[in-house]
């Protein structure tokens, strides 16, 4: 069985969105932040939930 990937921002599943990506906070460097292909196109912001980064700008 396949481990379910969910979005930081919004919390639904993506483990089959071709255009997510990951990758660690930009500030902290620690925490993973995910997001979907729609959160990237739509520029949705995120908030890491260690240090409290707001990105993507």
């Amino acid at each position: 069985m396949a481990q379910r990937v969910l979005s930081t921002t919004s919390k639904e599943n993506i483990t089959n969105d071709v255009g997510a990506v990951s990758f660690r906070c930009p500030k902290c460097g620690f925490e993973p932040i995910v997001r979907s292909s729609g959160e990237r196109k739509n520029v949705t912001p995120y908030t890491c939930p260690k240090c409290g980064f707001t990105g993507p700008n």
